[in-house]
């Protein structure tokens, strides 16, 4: 009568990835970095009395097939304070939710950016966080694979924006 989550085992699975991350100060003040991560993940037994539907040669559930990022901070003086400027991009690639692969996350394209400005003691940061504004969904059970009657996912956040101030006593 009530509502749950079917999670079962699958007798068999293949990973097969790899991540790359790298650093550089371009300049005085500089710095971008990036990472590249890949990942194949691949069903090759499953037991046939499972409860939820498989196939051999699916992609796992819950996984994400790539994932890219890219960021830049960039700091230099404003007269006797120091500025920053900073961008941070992320890629999130296809994400398969169950094992029949039949429901799936296209990718995502996230970007953060922030500004601060301050001294030694203090500092004002203006930032924004998913300024893309995407919507996705962060987790999504479909209703075969969960409660009855009901697919149940958690959505991603909206944009969000702020101002903080740092001092130090």
């Amino acid at each position: 009568a009530g509502g749950a989550q079917v999670i079962d085992n699958l007798k068999k699975v293949e990973f097969t990835g790899g991540e790359v991350e790298v650093q550089a100060q371009l300049a005085h003040g500089w710095q971008v970095y990036g990472s590249l991560g890949l990942l194949d993940s691949d069903i090759k037994e499953f037991d046939p009395t499972l409860t939820v539907p498989a196939a051999k040669g699916n992609r796992t559930p819950k996984t994400q097939k790539s994932n890219f990022s890219l960021g830049s901070e960039y700091e230099f003086p404003s007269g006797s304070l120091t500025a920053r400027r900073r961008a941070d991009f992320n890629r999130m690639g296809k994400r398969y939710w169950h094992p029949d692969n039949l429901d799936v996350r296209n990718p995502v394209d996230l970007l953060d950016l922030r500004a601060s400005i301050g001294d030694d003691r203090w500092t004002v940061t203006v930032w924004g966080r998913s300024v893309l504004d995407e919507f996705y969904w962060q987790d999504f059970n479909a209703v075969r694979f969960g409660p009855p009657g009901i697919d149940l996912g958690s959505p991603s956040q909206p944009d969000t924006y702020g101002i903080d101030f740092k001092y130090s006593f």
